[in-house]
This record gives C-alpha cells, structure tokens and sequence, in this order.
C-alpha cells in the first residue's frame, strides 16, 4: 500500500463516528488511571524518589531533613488543594484530547507527537543539543492547543450566514499566509523558549516576574502586531487576487464583508491569546511548587520548619512571592482624620465671586465675566483650598486614616505598602525632603 493511500485510510477512520467513540472511551479511562496513580502515589511517597528529586533540582538539603521532607510531601499530597489542582490539570486536557478527537484530528496528532518525541527526545539528552531538544517538546503541546483550538473555532462558525462564512475562511487564511504564519511561529517559540532562558540561580520570585513579564508581554506584543499587520494584508491580498470580486458577486453587504474580517481575526486573536495566557498561567503555577531561596522544598525550609499558611515563618522569597507577586493587590486612599469643612452654597459663591472681582482689578481688559470664567473660578478655587487642606506645614502633624485595613483577609500586614507623592517647593527632582 502507498504511503498516501495510508494516510488516506488513516484520515477516513479518524473521522469516523466508531472510531470517535471508542477513542473518547479509551482517552477518559487513561485519564482516570493516570489521575488514580498519581494521587495514590502522591499520598505514599517514595523516599528515593524524594531524595533523587531533590538531587535534581541541586537542592542544598542535608541528610538530617530527608525523613521531614518525606512526612511533609506524604502531608501536602493529602491536601486537597493538590487534588483539585491535579483534577482541573487532567480536566483540561482531557477535554483537549476529546476535542481533537471529535474534530477528526486525533492520529494527526499522535502522528505530530511520535515525530516530535523521535526527533527532540535523543536531542534533549545530549548536552550540546539539549535546547534544541527541550525547545521541541516545550512547543509540540502549544501546537496541538493551537491547531484543536482553531479547528473548534472554524466548527463554531460553520453557520451558513455570510458573516460566519467570511470569517472562517479567513481562519483558514491565517495557517496559509506568510505574514500571520511567521508571527503565529514567533509566538509559538517565544513562549517555549522564555522558561529555558530562566536563570535558576535567582530567587524564585524574580523567576516567575520574569515569566510573567515576558510571557504574557511579549505575547501580547505579538498579538498586536499580527492583528494590525493581518488585518490589512487580508483585505489587500484579496483585492490583489481579485479574490474579492468572487465574494461581493455573492448577496454579501460590504458591511458584512468587514464584520466576518472583524470576527475571523477576534477568533484568531482569541485562540492565540488563549494559548498564551494558558501557557503563562500553567508554567507560573509550576514554578510557584519549586523550592524558593532558604527552602528545601514547597514551603519547607531548610531547618525543617513548615511554613505553609504561616507567612511570619515563610523565607522572603516564598512570602514576597505569595503575598506580592502571584496575589491581587487592592488600594486605598487615605482620609483625614479631620474632615475637610464643607462650603455652603451661599459662602462658596461669595468665594468665587471676591475671586472673578480680584481677576477683573488685575485685569480690566477682561470685560464682563462669562459663566465660563465663574465655573474655573469655583474650580480652581476648590482646588486651593482641598490642596491647602491636604498640606502639611514643616514641624505639622496630620493623622491620616486607611480603612478597611483590619480585613480579616490581610493575614500579613508587613507586605502592606505606603505610596505617596511630595509636593513641596519647585519639585526639583535633585533635591531631598525629609519625610517622617
């Protein structure tokens, strides 16, 4: 049998409903063995494999913490934190794999996956290509969300609607023209290579700012320059072709021409941006398990004290990155604890009104004060006096106020911080105000 021959059968039976069902039967019960294993491993861990771990990752655990880091993982694994962690990870790619599989892609993918591992696994055992090797099995599952994705995206708009029509084809464009391929590809590896470009020397919370930074900066970086550069090469290339003298001849509006472009690159932009803040999200959360500076693993120091929901006893790395970095941070503003006194109506007016009098005696030119003039009166004089207000005299003291402070969500309060600006003088930059 030919070789295309073969992959003509192949792609016939992946598509079939038989083969669909018996591979969605087998993909769940992996997935529930896998699942199974992993928390039953988990919660009888193997000392060996704890201490050969460790020596992977060059921790500086000594021998007298090896039974602790043993009791704690046989702890940690119990929380069912991991657990849900774990169920949600299985999740989601489960429903990827049933996804592929129902969009008729799945020995596509096994095929893509056997090539990868065949080619990047022996390169990333040998250390003059490891890079290389890693590179291609850190992009290998980037390729296959993308592809799934934009596979579920064209079955979404398979509407028989001009709009949707319009817009799926240009889905189909964007995998055949140079111009968005070379940034899809871009980002693609870009977001592969960051992790490996991650110093481990650093503290931990530097690592995963960085990643973060990166990955979801430059990924974003990327989605606007694809989106400007596509969005324009689509409509000039068919203009070009004379492909869009085919399209207008249709019952097509030039109005629902550009709503299905619109739609075609927002789906786009949605399956891309999906699959880098996934990959952001995936690959923080991995880094947030490693072992941080003064640990010997997640939320264990190296003098064996367990620190887990205990920030006064957490090194400053854990605690930086748990209560700075991977959290959502709220602001308040400060209030006096002397109220600013409130204007009358009648005492403001006749503010503003000695303020227009003092204006025109400057300056007769002016003539007769327009309603204009009175409204920046009364809006400059407000600010004079809340700034007067706020100000603080040399040898003043002012109590400020910060509600919602006493949270009972705002376990640490050392990680709160104070912002403030000094406005005093001319503001020379070089100068130096002592604020106490």
């Amino acid at each position: 049998m030919k070789l295309a021959e073969l992959m003509g059968k192949l792609d016939r039976a992946q598509r079939g409903r038989q083969f669909k069902i018996i591979a969605s039967i087998v993909v769940a019960a992996i997935s529930a063995l896998l699942y199974t294993a992993l928390v039953v491993k988990l919660n009888a861990p193997n000392a060996d494999a704890l201490d050969a771990a460790q020596m992977a990752q060059g921790s500086a655990t000594t021998e007298a913490l090896r039974s602790t880091i043993v009791d704690y993982y046989a702890q940690l694994a119990q929380d069912t934190d991991i657990e849900l962690l774990l169920a949600a990870v299985f999740g989601i790619i489960t429903l990827l794999a049933l996804a592929a599989i129902w969009v008729g892609l799945a020995l596509s993918y096994l095929g893509l996956f056997a090539a990868v591992v065949i080619i990047a696994l022996p390169l990333s055992l040998i250390p003059a290509t490891a890079g290389l090797g890693k590179l291609g099995l850190a992009v290998a599952p980037l390729i296959f969300i993308f592809l799934t994705l934009l596979q579920l995206a064209r079955l979404i708009l398979s509407g028989p609607w001009p709009v949707f029509a319009i817009a799926r084809n240009l889905l189909n464009e964007a995998v055949r023209m140079k111009i968005s391929l070379v940034f899809i590809v871009v980002l693609l590896l870009m977001l592969a290579a960051v992790p490996e470009a991650l110093n481990e020397d650093q503290p931990l919370r530097f690592r995963v700012q960085q990643w973060i930074g990166y990955g979801a900066g430059l990924g974003y970086a990327v989605l606007a320059m694809l989106t400007v550069f596509f969005s324009a090469a689509t409509v000039a290339f068919e203009q070009r072709d004379r492909i869009i003298w085919q399209t207008m001849s249709k019952p097509v509006s030039a109005l629902q021409y550009l709503v299905g472009k619109w739609i075609g690159v927002m789906a786009l932009n949605a399956i891309l941006l999906a699959v880098v803040a996934g990959g952001t999200y995936v690959f923080a959360q991995y880094l947030q398990f490693q072992p941080a500076q003064g640990e010997a693993a997640f939320h264990l120091t190296t003098s064996g004290v367990k620190t887990r929901n205990e920030p006064a006893l957490m090194t400053v790395d854990r605690r930086i990155l748990e209560q700075q970095v991977m959290v959502a941070r709220v602001g308040r503003e400060a209030k006096q604890a002397d109220e600013m006194p409130n204007f009358g109506e009648d005492a403001l007016d006749r503010a503003v009104e000695d303020r227009i009098q003092q204006i025109l005696l400057n300056d007769p030119s002016i003539g007769e004060p327009t309603d204009r003039m009175y409204e920046d009166a009364r809006r400059e004089y407000l600010k004079i006096v809340r700034e007067r207000y706020r100000s603080v005299a040399p040898g003043e003291v002012r109590q400020f106020i910060f509600p919602d402070l006493d949270n009972k969500h705002i376990r640490d309060t050392s990680m709160l911080t104070l912002r403030f600006k000094v406005n005093a003088g001319s503001n020379d930059p070089a100068a130096l105000y002592r604020v106490q």
